[in-house]
């Protein structure tokens, strides 16, 4: 969500806004908050030490007396372990699942196109018999490949394309709000992944071509 920031004289002015907008929305009026901040100068353990003691102290006095307000206590580096261990596992399970689902995919795909070789192995030796040349035979070689590989490429940029703006709008609850940087990342996944299809096409091309020509490419 995007932010607005007001800067005013005292509190006073803070008091008529938020008695203003009470006045008009009511029960669904927006709730004010304090925030005291400030920065520590010393070490990492230290920062945690009293953070902890500022919570500890903090909510005594709320347990002590209820009229005492809410207080939510944040420490930095206190907080960076919970960040690291949110984001992190998300990251290595992002990975971990994209490299599953993409070695998946192709080998479905290589092992597909491999046994249709062996199959295609007779048709192929009777279309040389009739004098089909051989570079006929790797251009339609090629073409079968090449739908099969990239057909499903397209279909995920696509894909992509059309789910980005949901994605981006997910992320915003993830503190992800530049789009600028989200679409660079996007693209450079979607390169990275076209460029394993590529690598894996000309395995299975070659493979396919040796078996159905009847020759062992050296690759």
């Amino acid at each position: 969500m995007s932010s607005l920031f007001i800067f005013v004289k005292d509190e006073n002015v803070i008091k008529q806004f938020y008695n203003g907008q009470a006045a008009v929305y009511g029960k669904n009026k927006s709730y004010l908050h304090t925030y005291y901040g400030f920065d520590l100068n010393c070490g990492k353990e230290k920062q945690i030490e009293i953070t902890e003691e500022i919570k500890k102290q903090i909510y005594t006095y709320m347990e002590q007396d209820e009229a005492f307000p809410g207080v939510i206590v944040e420490g930095v580096e206190q907080e960076r372990s919970g960040f690291y261990g949110l984001y992190g596992g998300l990251f290595f399970l992002g990975i971990l699942l994209g490299i599953i689902f993409i070695f998946g995919t192709v080998l479905i795909m290589y092992y597909k196109q491999i046994s249709e070789g062996y199959e295609d192995q007779g048709r192929f030796a009777i279309l040389r018999k009739v004098g089909m040349r051989q570079k006929e035979i790797r251009q339609s070689i090629n073409s079968q490949v090449l739908t099969v590989f990239f057909l499903p490429l397209i279909m995920a940029g696509i894909h992509v394309a059309f789910a980005f703006p949901l994605i981006s709008k997910l992320l915003v609850l993830f503190a992800i709000t530049d789009k600028k940087l989200l679409l660079c990342i996007t693209g450079i996944c979607y390169l990275a992944f076209a460029g394993f299809y590529i690598l894996i096409y000309i395995v299975t091309s070659r493979g396919y071509y040796g078996i159905v020509s009847g020759k062992k490419e050296q690759y």
